[in-house]
């Protein structure tokens, strides 16, 4: 059950990717490394893709809505507290 369930991750993980890499070049940025991390969500977050922020940060940590939102908040605001 474990085996499937791991599968089941990768395979998601995998279309994520696939997705952001064709959402990447429409709007004409660089896809995020692979495996992606924290920063890239810092970086989505950096440049007003929220929802975006969002969706890795639940892929990354598993989280429901709520607490990645308020974690995607968090980042938000200490990103506009370093710009005077």
């Amino acid at each position: 059950m474990l085996i499937g369930e791991i599968a089941a991750a990768a395979i998601v993980a995998l279309i994520v990717v696939v997705a952001w890499r064709q959402k990447g070049s429409e709007r004409d940025t660089s896809p995020p490394p692979t495996p992606a991390s924290d920063a890239d969500v810092e970086r989505l977050v950096a440049s007003g893709r929220t929802i975006d922020a969002i969706k890795l940060h639940r892929t990354l940590h598993g989280t429901d809505l709520k607490p990645t939102k308020d974690a995607v908040d968090r980042i938000r605001a200490r990103q506009a507290g370093g710009r005077s």
